[in-house]
Order: structure tokens, then sequence, then C-alpha cells
């Protein structure tokens, strides 16, 4: 769970036995589960704004990519698909080189499909007209499979 004060914190289902995971992260705009092996989440350490991947108990703690946000873990927990600079990546679990997989103006969240095959974005269109639009593009990068208008007041995707 995130407080309100942005510091990350794990607690027993019914909300007993809440712990802080580490007092030196703080989180404040996206963070996921790759299955039971780790955390994934934003930090802003150092007045940088960090991708990180921890263990459950908040200990080993790797720098995935910087200048990041939006973070998405996939099904399998083998990768992680985020924004920077307004462009989607897609990263190995245990690190390494992030890759492009979608250039977009004015982009947004990505998110996995449950099969892990596919990543929806939201993005803007600036000509002729600024639109806003949704892409179905493949996991592994690729030219959209399908691009819909976004409606007004969409909000996270799932």
């Amino acid at each position: 769970m995130r407080s309100r004060g942005s510091d990350l914190a794990l607690m027993n289902a019914d909300g007993s036995q809440r712990a802080l995971l580490r007092p030196d992260l703080r989180n404040y705009i996206s963070m996921s589960s790759c299955g039971a092996r780790y955390l994934v989440f934003d930090s802003f350490e150092n007045n940088k704004l960090r991708l990180l991947r921890i263990d459950p108990d908040g200990s080993n703690s790797t720098v995935l990519s910087e200048d990041t946000f939006s973070s998405d873990c996939s099904p399998d927990g083998s990768w992680v698909v985020f924004e920077s600079r307004q462009n989607l990546y897609r990263v190995p679990i245990q690190g390494g080189a992030p890759v492009e997989v979608f250039a977009v103006a004015n982009g947004g969240q990505g998110a996995i499909s449950p099969d892990g095959k596919w990543i929806a974005t939201g993005y803007q269109e600036m000509v002729p007209v600024p639109t806003l639009k949704l892409a179905v593009i493949p996991a592994a990068g690729g030219a959209p499979a399908n691009v819909f208008v976004r409606p007004i007041g969409a909000g996270k995707m799932h």
C-alpha cells in the first residue's frame, strides 16, 4: 500500500502488522507486483524519478530505469513496460537496457494484456487536429494493430 505521505508499506490482508518497506522510498505515480517475487514502482530519490524493483521485504533494490513514469509488470513477471520521455519502453525484470516499443506524442501509461502479448496505451495525435487516441501494440513493439479515439474522461486502462 501507499500512504498519503507516499511511503510504501506492507500489511496483512486485514490491515494488521503494517510496516514501512524502507523509510527512504517515496512512490508517487505507479506501483505493481511482479508475481510473488518483486515489487516495481517509481521512486523519487535525489531529485530523480527512477523505476525500481525490490523484493517484497524491501531488500535488493535495483534501478531498472531513470526518468520514468507509469510502469506495469507483465503477467508472467518477466518484464516491465514504462513511459519515459513520452515513449513506451520495455525492460527485463532482471534489469538491462530498455527497448523502445512505441514512440508517441504526449503518451500515457501502457497497460499489458492478461496474456502478455499486447500493450494498450493512450497518446495524442497532433495532426490535423489534436485528438486523444488509444493504440493497441504488440508487446515486442511495432506498429499499432488497432487505434481508437479515446473517450473523453477515460481513466487508467486495465
